[in-house]
């Protein structure tokens, strides 16, 4: 996992500059995305049914938290075509 995303990272590093110049023109591009995410829970309620009968109860305080990056590329159509259009295809990895 974190090998992969060395990689992608590492990939993202070098094809950004080397596709600068020709990106101002054709529209490419390259994204490389960092994500932290942070979910605290804190004597959440459960609302729930048995099947039968209605259920009531508390989830105890917990806190979690996960890391991970994506590499998008794509294309903008708004430089050759003046067409306010954008598309994209995005790989993404979290930390479990």
């Amino acid at each position: 996992m974190k090998k992969l995303l060395g990689v992608l990272v590492s990939a993202a590093m070098l094809v950004s500059p080397a596709l600068a110049g020709a990106a101002d023109q054709i529209g490419i591009y390259v994204a490389p995305k960092f994500v932290y995410g942070l979910t605290q829970m804190d004597g959440t309620k459960v609302h729930g049914t048995d099947g039968v009968e209605p259920k009531t109860g508390r989830i105890g305080s917990s806190t979690d938290s996960t890391f991970g990056g994506s590499i998008a590329f794509g294309y903008d159509f708004e430089k050759k075509f003046s067409v306010p259009i954008r598309a994209e295809v995005e790989y993404a990895a979290f930390s479990q």
